[in-house]
């Protein structure tokens, strides 16, 4: 046990530490000593959270969440020890939003990928903990005058950050009318905000719902305000098996977004319980376990971050039919991912089953696309699809 304290007391020491020399060397520090003196009794606060939260356990969902909210809390003040990184191939839109949201944003992002979908333009997004609003920030500069983006996170001082920097963000994308806000509130509650039933058109989220005791109640949330087409478009980190209650107790574990991990099994039989269509997976990054206290009680399982897409799709779904891609959504010009197993390149005829062919029959990507209801394909629609693309055939034969 004084191992493991030592060991923990060492690290919150060096947190410390360095917090101390980075405060104190700030231009006009000297002068301004009152307020490194607050900064450091700040910190101490921080560091004493992250000691007891690092050598203690939570037996009940409420302890739980209270904990998550206490550790983003302070994290929000004073900076984190998460780190993250992303390899994934991004739109030049995308990229050059991400370019210009302000530091004091991007340094207290928590996520563990991008969580911004393609063809947003007059979507109504809902961005389910949102956090200090990094994402929603990227996605009030994509959809346009008339589309709205509403950011939703438990974490008043993460809320509070995100309201304050909306009129920056305005100026920086050339937003005239606002198009954004930030509400305070439980992805598992939308209801108490506002939120309507079939209200959204997207929903994004990020690195967030695995931190929530009950995701059961945030999917079916989300799935309750969105519209018929709509999508839940995701990135969050799962895991390769069952957790035992050790894990699931350790409160250092839940922040960073461990012991809170579904089974990526269940998440599928979530969505079908629900009413979702089958996640369609969109990409996975490994996530490394390199504290060797962590790895002993974490055993075999690994560890990702995945994003996913779920659709809430009518009733009565399609029957298989051929799409062909037309190449009109923006920086998905050559081909569109709709997931790892179904990439459409832009004017391939590409079949598909009943599931795909509703999810792009109903969604926002319909008029993006060439849809032959069923394979009974007539010929010489086909020759005539040939001929052209430059592609005729050589003639059989002639009759003179």
């Amino acid at each position: 046990m004084w191992a493991t304290w030592a060991s923990n007391a060492n690290f919150v020491g060096i947190f410390f530490y360095r917090g101390i020399i980075h405060e104190l060397n700030r231009p006009n520090a000297g002068l301004s000593l009152g307020f490194n003196f607050r900064w450091i009794l700040k910190q101490l606060a921080v560091n004493d959270l992250i000691l007891n939260q690092k050598m203690s356990s939570c037996e009940t969902e409420a302890c739980t969440l209270n904990t998550v909210k206490d550790i983003y809390n302070a994290w929000s003040q004073s900076g984190s020890e998460f780190k993250y990184g992303y390899s994934g191939t991004l739109d030049n839109k995308i990229k050059e939003a991400l370019s210009l949201v302000h530091p004091e944003i991007t340094k207290r992002f928590y996520g563990c990928g991008v969580a911004v979908p393609e063809k947003l333009q007059g979507q109504n997004v809902l961005d389910l903990g949102c956090g200090s609003g990094r994402e929603s920030f990227v996605i009030s500069s994509l959809i346009g005058p008339n589309g709205h983006v509403t950011g939703i996170d438990m974490t008043e001082d993460l809320v509070k950050v995100a309201n304050e920097y909306i009129d920056y963000h305005k100026e920086k994308y050339g937003i005239e009318k606002t198009n954004m806000e930030f509400k305070l509130g439980y992805i598992e509650k939308l209801g108490e905000i506002g939120i309507g039933g079939d209200s959204c058109d997207v929903l994004v989220s990020n690195g967030v719902i695995n931190l929530t005791p009950d995701k059961k109640a945030v999917l079916a949330e989300a799935y309750r305000v969105l519209k018929t087409g709509g999508e839940l478009y995701f990135s969050d980190v799962y895991c390769s098996t069952e957790l035992s209650d050790d894990v699931r107790k350790n409160q250092h574990l839940w922040g960073q977004c461990i012991a809170g991990t579904l089974w990526w099994k269940k998440l599928f039989d979530m969505a079908k319980e629900i009413g979702f269509s089958e996640p369609r997976l969109v990409e996975v990054a490994p996530v490394p376990i390199c504290n060797k206290q962590y790895k002993d009680l974490l055993g075999d399982a690994r560890f990702l971050s995945a994003t996913y897409r779920l659709f809430k799709l009518p009733d009565k779904t399609s029957t298989s039919a051929i799409l062909q891609y037309q190449g009109d959504i923006p920086g998905c010009e050559s081909a569109f991912r709709l997931d790892v197993r179904n990439i459409f390149k832009k004017g391939e005829l590409r079949p598909v089953d009943g599931t795909v062919a509703t999810i792009i029959t109903t969604s926002r990507f319909k008029d993006n696309f060439k849809i032959i209801q069923n394979q009974v394909i007539n010929p010489f629609d086909y020759l005539d699809e040939l001929d052209a693309g430059g592609n005729r055939p050589v003639d059989a034969y002639s009759v003179e």
